[in-house]
């Protein structure tokens, strides 16, 4: 009856409707494929059809009259194609049947087929139909990723920077030679386990990388790295920790930065742990501590000086002088550590060839060469680094004073010139003063050199960028009770737009790499606040930029009070 009632529901159906029927089916199978095949009873094919016939990128009497495998064609594995071969002569249905093929221009094609048998009404096998795809960009792509995750692989492997990779799940999927060599623990023992804790502890205990995996709060950190880590400056949701490995080869200092890992659809998927043996740099900043336990307890009370000044109505004047100082004074800190990591690695080598019994008097000879020369650069960049912590505190003594004071115009730009000397020699940049001996302002120094510090700040952070030597040409008059002082630069000048914004607070083009966007704001609250002028920016003709000041020759207290 089921079967009567059907029938009967096709012929009520009109010409245009099984037409329109069929339209919409082929639609649908034109969407799925790329285009249609037949084969006949001998599986030899017969035709092909479809939107994208030329997809095949071969000519299609080239398969006329041919079965599949008698096709230059190639599959992953051998037996997939006997299978499929079996399949065929069997008249049993198949889906995606991929297989390789060299197309008319040689390239070679990805084919994914699919194939239904076709019997008459007696049951007789006529042929297959089925549908076909070029998958070929897809597998490139494919076999593009598996050959980054190779490339990865050894890249990590042979990296001479200790690293090893977690999962999502916590199992190692990497574990470098350099890090085998470092925690004394081959990959074969951690490799697919969820044991990275083995190559740094004594019992079981998460790593960094295991705590970003599993999305640890501060407060877990610090029940583990208890003072000793910190967030990633470049990394989101990274972490770097240095800490003593008292079970590793007895006992070594590590610095080690754990960051996630995310698939192509923002999953987490794991994480790496890069590590950095410091343990050569941790002696050596022991043994030298002591030539320089003064200079810090110098630094630290120049450090409270500065707090104190920035709760005081002057913060923004001493906070970018203070910056200033501080880059110079991290040349002589950052030589002094330089110079005492070096020493360390001569030690070690020549512990290294005591321990081989391979010295030298030679040896012996240019170690003790170095180290004296060693020595002088220690005593030099201390000395250096004092020098400037002293003329901090006189410059700090200027800017908390509450009364104006005389003062030569020169002597301040040469005070300031000398505590940048070094900065200026490095960036190849040369100044050009011309300034009146005699010309006498009653102002606040402070400001005015820190404004000045600014300037040069601003001139080879922004103005020298990319270039190597500059020219800085600084000229002063006196008008009718006013100084008028230009500081020029032949650097990359401004834009209009940024020249419009430069005095705004906030303002900078190095946002996000460490430009703070006050350097040009505060040059303009001191000098048009505190110093009760005048400043405005203008390009130069031959390149650069040119900020024009216009001071008061003398000020009083209760303009600088305001």
């Amino acid at each position: 009856m089921g079967q009567e009632a059907g029938e009967t529901g096709r012929e009520m159906q009109s010409p245009e409707d099984a037409a329109a029927e069929i339209r919409r089916l082929r639609d649908f199978a034109e969407l799925a494929s790329d285009w249609f095949w037949e084969q006949d009873a001998d599986l030899r094919f017969t035709g092909f059809d479809g939107v994208s016939i030329e997809k095949l990128r071969r000519r299609q009497s080239g398969f006329i009259g041919k079965r599949r495998w008698e096709m230059p064609i190639r599959c992953a594995d051998p037996e997939q194609l006997a299978a499929h071969i079996a399949a065929c002569e069997r008249h049993e249905a198949f889906k995606n049947f991929i297989y390789e093929i060299p197309a008319d221009s040689g390239d070679t094609q990805y084919y994914a087929i699919s194939g239904t048998p076709v019997f008459d009404e007696r049951g007789t096998f006529t042929g297959y139909h089925g549908v076909g795809r070029n998958i070929t960009e897809l597998k490139l792509a494919e076999q593009g990723l598996i050959e980054s995750e190779r490339l990865l692989a050894q890249i990590i492997d042979g990296s001479s920077v200790p690293a090893f990779v977690i999962d999502a799940q916590h199992r190692v999927t990497h574990w470098n030679r350099a890090c085998a060599f470092v925690t004394g623990v081959p990959a074969s023992q951690v490799v697919g386990r969820a044991e990275a804790w083995r190559g740094f502890y004594p019992a079981p205990r998460p790593t960094m990388a295991d705590l970003v995996v599993d999305g640890a709060t501060e407060a877990d950190l610090e029940r583990y790295y208890a003072g000793k880590f910190a967030r990633s400056q470049t990394v989101e949701g990274a972490y770097e920790a240095e800490d003593f490995f008292p079970h590793m080869s007895g006992g070594r200092w590590l610095f080690f930065s754990a960051a996630p890992l995310y698939d192509s659809e923002g999953r987490l998927a794991g994480a790496i742990d890069i590590l950095q043996d410091v343990t050569a740099r941790k002696l050596a900043e022991q043994a030298e501590r002591g030539h320089w336990k003064e200079l810090q307890q110098t630094h630290m009370e120049l450090k409270q000086a500065m707090q104190q000044l920035v709760e005081a109505e002057k913060l923004a004047s001493l906070g970018r002088l203070v910056a200033g100082i501080s880059h110079e004074l991290n040349t002589p800190l950052g030589n002094a550590l330089v110079v005492a990591t070096a020493l360390q690695e001569m030690v070690d080598g020549l512990a290294e060839e005591c321990r081989a019994q391979t010295l030298k008097r030679s040896i012996l000879d240019s170690f003790s060469k170095a180290a004296g020369e060693a020595s002088a650069m220690l005593t030099s960049n201390i000395n250096r680094a004092a020098k400037l912590v002293e003329r901090f505190r006189q410059i700090s003594s200027e800017q908390t004073s509450e009364h104006p004071q005389a003062f030569l115009l020169q002597r301040v730009l040469t005070d300031v010139l000398e505590t940048l000397r070094g900065s200026l020699d490095s960036a190849g940049i040369t100044v050009e003063v011309a300034v009146p001996p005699g010309l006498l302002l009653e102002s606040y120094p402070g400001a005015l050199e820190q404004i000045l510090f600014n300037l040069f700040e601003n001139a080879m952070v922004h103005g020298f960028e990319g270039r190597t030597g500059g020219l800085i040409s600084i000229t002063a008059e006196l008008r009718e009770g006013m100084a008028v002082i230009d500081f020029a630069d032949n650097g990359c000048g401004m834009t209009e737009e940024v020249r419009k914004h430069a005095f705004d607070p906030f303002y900078t083009t190095h946002l996000g790499q460490g430009g703070s966007g006050l350097g040009l704001y505060l040059v303009h609250n001191l000098a048009t606040g505190t110093l009760g002028g005048h400043v405005e920016l203008h390009d130069r003709k031959e390149g650069g930029i040119t900020l024009h000041m216009t001071l008061p020759q003398r000020v009083g207290p209760l303009r600088a009070k305001n």
